[in-house]
C-alpha cells in the first residue's frame, strides 16, 4: 500500500527494509492456526532473526527496548500453547472499554480524578507556602539591611553635625575672643583719650614745656641765651596750637563713643 508511493532510493533505505521485515513477522504471529507446529516454529525463528538483523542495520543499539528480547521467546510459546490469538491479552484489554462505561467505574474514575486534583491542590498550596515563607524571609532580610543602612546614616550624620557644630562653636568663640580683645583695646584707648580730654591743657603744657626745655637746653649759649629762650617760647606756642588743632576732632569723637557706650 505504501511501497508503490516510494521511489527506488526510499525502498533501499535500511529503515524501510527493517519495517517490511517487522510487518512480515507481525502478520505471521497474528495467524489463527498453523499447519505443522515444528515448521511454524522454525519459520517464526527465521522471521524473528531476519527482523532483528535488519533492525540492527537501520538503527543504533540505543533504540533497542526490552520487547525486542521478548521476541526470542515467541517460538517456545507457540510450541507450548499454540496460536497466540487464543491466549493473548487483546480480549481483556478490549473488555476494559466496556468496563469504563459502567457507572461504578465512572464513579471510581471520578473519585480518582478528584483525589488527583486534591493532591495537585495540596502540592500547589505547599509550593505557595514555601514561596510565601521565602518571600517573608527575603523581606525580613531587606528590612534588616535597611535598618542597618539607616543606623549607619544616622551615625554618619550625627558625627558630621557634631564635628561641624564643634568647629562652628570653636570658630565663634575665637571670633568672640578676638572681638572682646579688640573691644578691650578700643576701650583702653578711649579711656586714655578721655583722660587726655579731661586734662588737655595740663597734658599739652607739660608736653610743650618738656619739649621747650629740652630744645632750650640744647640751643642755649652764653652769648645768645635770651634769643634762644624767645625762640623756644615761639616754638612752644606754635606746637601747642598745632596739637590743639589735631587733637580736637579726636577728643570730640572719643566723647561721642563714651556717650554711646
Amino acid at each position: 500500500m505504501i511501497e508503490p508511493l516510494l521511489d527506488d532510493a526510499a525502498r533501499a533505505r535500511p529503515s524501510w527494509i527493517s519495517w517490511k521485515a517487522h510487518v512480515r513477522l507481525f502478520n505471521y504471529v497474528l495467524r489463527l492456526s498453523y499447519d505443522a507446529p515444528e515448521l511454524a516454529c522454525s519459520r517464526l525463528d527465521a522471521l524473528i532473526n531476519d527482523y532483528d538483523s535488519k533492525f540492527d542495520l537501520a538503527y543504533p543499539v540505543s533504540h533497542r527496548r526490552f520487547k525486542h528480547h521478548g521476541l526470542k521467546h515467541l517460538a517456545k510459546y507457540l510450541r507450548l500453547w499454540g496460536p497466540f490469538r487464543h491466549y493473548w491479552c487483546m480480549g481483556f484489554e478490549g473488555f476494559l472499554q466496556a468496563r469504563r462505561a459502567m457507572p461504578c467505574y465512572t464513579l471510581r474514575a471520578t473519585h480518582c480524578a478528584l483525589h488527583t486534583a486534591l493532591a495537585l491542590l495540596h502540592t500547589a498550596l505547599a509550593l505557595l507556602h514555601t514561596l510565601l515563607h521565602t518571600a517573608h524571609a527575603l523581606l525580613h532580610t531587606a528590612l534588616a539591611l535597611l535598618h542597618t543602612a539607616l543606623a549607619l546614616l544616622h551615625t554618619l550624620l550625627h558625627t558630621l553635625l557634631h564635628t561641624l557644630l564643634h568647629t562652628l562653636l570653636h570658630t565663634a568663640l575665637a571670633l568672640l575672643h578676638t572681638a572682646l580683645a579688640l573691644l578691650h583695646t578700643l576701650l583702653h584707648t578711649a579711656r586714655t583719650l578721655l583722660h587726655v580730654c579731661n586734662n588737655p591743657a595740663h597734658r599739652l603744657s607739660s608736653i610743650c614745656s618738656r619739649d621747650a626745655t629740652t630744645r632750650w637746653r640744647r640751643t642755649q649759649s652764653p652769648t645768645d641765651g635770651r634769643c634762644d629762650v624767645l625762640s623756644a617760647e615761639r616754638s612752644r606756642s606754635r606746637r601747642s596750637a598745632t596739637i590743639h588743632t589735631v587733637a580736637r576732632p579726636i577728643i570730640l569723637q572719643v566723647r561721642t563713643w563714651r556717650v554711646v557706650v
